[in-house]
C-alpha cells in the first residue's frame, strides 16, 4: 500500500547546505528542513507540510512566497523517504517527522504552541491533523490550521464505506474532532483528485467553536492555484490569521508533550472511528471492503484516471 500511496520525485534535488538544518525523528531518520525568518520581527510561524510527488525543493519558492506575503516565519520539511531524507515512507514516519519539526520549534527556537501554524496541503493535511489533535489532545493547542486540498482520509478519496477501517491510511475526519483551534478548509471547486466534499465533511466535523465555512476556489483543479487567484488565497489566509487564531499567552516554560505519540495514534486510528460512524462490520466484510478498495485504486492508476498528487 505504502509503494502505491506515497509517490516521493524520482529527481532529488538538493537544496544549499547552508539553508538546511537537519532534524532526527523518534523513528531514527534523519530529514532535512529550511526555516524561512520573516523580513519584520515576529514568533508567528506556519509550519509547511507538502503535497506528495514533490519534496522540499520543490516547495522551496512557493515557502519564499508564503513567508513574505504572509508576513510569518515559514518552516518546511521533508517526510522520511523523500527528497534527501533517510528512512522509508510510511504514514507513522510522516507523523514522527512533523513531530521533529515541531520540536525543533518548541525547543531549539523557543516557540509557543499558540505562535505555530500548522499548513498542510493535500498529503500534508494527514500530519498536519495529526498533530493539530496530539498537541490538543495535551491542552496545548497550536494557534490554527489551513487545509489545502485535504481528504477525510486515503480509502475514503475512493471509496466512502462509512466508517474506518483498519488499514486505512490518515484518518483526517478521526482527528479534527480533537482540534482544539481553528480550522480553514481550502479546496477548488474543480479538484478532481481529491474533490471538495472532503473538505466539507472535514470542516462538519470539527467542533462548532472552531468550525469555520470552507473557502472554495471556483473552476480550481488540485495540483495548482492559478496566478489570479494568488491574491484572493492571500486575503482569506490574512483574514484567518487577524480574526481565528489562538491567541494564549504560553511562552513559558513550554516543552515537547509527555503524551506517548503511539499510544495516541493508537487510540484514535483503531477506535475513534465509531463515534462518528454507526456502522459496525465483520473481519471478513473489512477484508472485502479492503480489498475492493486496493483494486480500484490501482485499477485508477494502471488507466490513469486519478493522479496520484496527494
Amino acid at each position: 500500500m505504502s509503494s502505491l500511496l506515497f509517490q516521493p520525485p524520482k529527481t532529488k534535488r538538493a537544496l544549499k547546505e547552508s539553508r538546511v538544518t537537519w532534524l532526527t525523528t523518534k523513528n531514527g531518520n534523519r530529514i532535512p528542513s529550511v526555516f524561512l525568518p520573516c523580513a519584520v520581527e515576529t514568533r508567528r510561524t506556519i509550519l509547511y507540510s507538502h503535497a506528495n510527488a514533490e519534496d522540499l525543493a520543490d516547495v522551496y519558492v512557493w515557502l519564499k512566497y508564503l513567508n513574505r506575503h504572509l508576513q510569518v516565519n515559514v518552516i518546511g520539511y521533508d517526510y522520511s523517504g523523500y527528497g534527501q531524507s533517510d528512512g522509508e515512507t510510511s504514514e507513522e514516519n510522516c507523523y514522527a517527522d512533523i513531530d521533529a519539526v515541531y520540536g525543533h520549534l518548541i525547543n531549539e527556537r523557543k516557540l509557543s504552541p499558540s505562535d505555530i501554524i500548522l499548513f498542510g496541503r493535500s498529503l500534508g493535511s494527514g500530519p498536519s491533523c495529526y498533530l493539530a489533535a496530539r498537541t490538543s489532545t495535551d491542552g496545548k493547542p497550536v494557534a490554527g490550521v489551513i487545509l489545502h486540498s485535504p481528504f477525510t482520509s486515503i480509502y475514503r478519496i475512493m471509496l466512502d464505506v462509512g466508517c474506518t477501517i483498519a488499514s486505512d491510511r490518515f484518518p483526517n475526519i478521526d482527528f479534527v474532532p480533537d482540534i482544539r483551534c481553528s480550522v480553514l478548509f481550502i479546496h477548488g471547486t474543480q479538484d478532481t483528485i481529491i474533490p471538495c466534499s472532503h473538505s466539507e465533511s472535514l470542516s462538519l466535523a470539527v467542533s462548532k467553536p472552531y468550525r469555520l465555512d470552507p473557502y472554495l476556489l471556483e473552476g480550481v483543479g488540485h495540483n495548482s492555484i492559478p496566478s489570479e487567484c494568488l491574491p484572493l488565497f492571500i486575503s482569506r489566509v490574512q483574514q484567518f490569521m487577524k480574526n481565528s487564531l489562538n491567541v494564549m499567552d504560553c511562552h513559558a516554560d513550554i516543552r515537547m508533550s509527555s503524551l506517548n505519540d503511539e499510544k495516541y495514534f493508537q487510540l484514535t486510528h483503531r477506535k475513534r472511528s465509531s463515534s462518528h460512524n454507526a456502522m459496525k462490520i465483520s473481519s471478513s466484510q473489512q477484508a472485502y471492503f479492503e480489498e475492493k478498495i486496493l483494486n480500484v485504486y490501482v485499477k485508477a492508476i494502471h488507466e490513469q484516471w486519478i493522479e496520484v498528487q496527494l
